[in-house]
């Protein structure tokens, strides 16, 4: 491309435009190393970050049973079917007593020992509650069920009321044993032509909310007066499943 002798070239327009622009030098002032200082001060965005910590923390719990709610296979599939056994799936839960004690419990107890507690003792129950559910679903027998599934619901409802700390391991694995119980009787339950993992992946959906309402009653109850409210519900728990028991 030729230009005219006299004439403005791009590079010409380019310098003009640069010059309009102002130079950006670094900061050396003492109000930037001030501004400086007060950003690399340890604990500045501690207060952000313990907020989000804890957002992060209630959600944790359904974040990993959704997870494995999300793994099985009816959520790969479409029709009427599969939407009719995973609403039926979801609906379970919340038709019995002792699965909804039970299942709050595990959130409040999970909530009360925090850390990894609170999202491995949901996945632990879920993980252990599908596999079970598969049992179920099978027809194959299970000794003591029933028994089981009312002594889980006194048993949590103890160790909320007691503030009962225990080491992740040891309550994963308590909390898997009684979740084992509860899949087994939603297994048994499954409706007749219904799709067994559609089935299941609902009661999961169902078992991973009603964990996450427990996790975030205890953690936003903190201390005091919020904590002895969180005991309290336990020892309600407790009582139900005593009633239970007896009736």
């Amino acid at each position: 491309m030729s230009h005219k002798p006299g004439g403005s070239t791009w590079t010409d327009h380019a310098r003009v435009i640069l010059g309009l622009v102002p130079r950006i030098r670094p900061s050396t002032g003492a109000g930037a190393c001030a501004a400086r200082a007060d950003r690399d001060r340890p604990g500045h965005a501690e207060p952000r970050a313990k907020r989000q910590d804890s957002k992060r923390g209630h959600l944790a719990p359904l974040g990993a049973a959704l997870a494995l709610a999300a793994a099985t296979p009816a959520l790969a599939h479409s029709g009427a079917g599969h939407v009719h056994s995973l609403a039926s799936g979801f609906a379970h839960p919340f038709g019995g007593f002792d699965h909804l004690l039970a299942m709050v419990a595990v959130g409040l107890w999970a909530g009360l020992n925090g850390g990894r507690a609170l999202w491995a003792w949901p996945a632990a129950f879920v993980g252990l509650m599908l596999a079970g559910g598969a049992v179920g679903a099978a027809h194959l027998p299970l000794a003591l069920a029933e028994p089981g599934i009312i002594a889980s619901v006194i048993a949590l409802g103890i160790a909320v009321t007691a503030s009962l700390r225990a080491p992740t391991a040891l309550g994963a694995v308590v909390i898997g044993a009684f979740a084992l119980l509860h899949g087994y009787a939603h297994g048994l339950e499954l409706p007749a032509g219904a799709s067994a993992a559609g089935y299941m992946a609902g009661f999961a959906l169902a078992t991973a909310l009603l964990h996450s309402i427990g996790v975030t009653a205890a953690t936003v109850a903190g201390q005091g007066a919020g904590r002895v409210a969180v005991r309290t519900a336990g020892a309600i728990v407790a009582a139900a499943g005593l009633a239970l028991a007896l009736s």
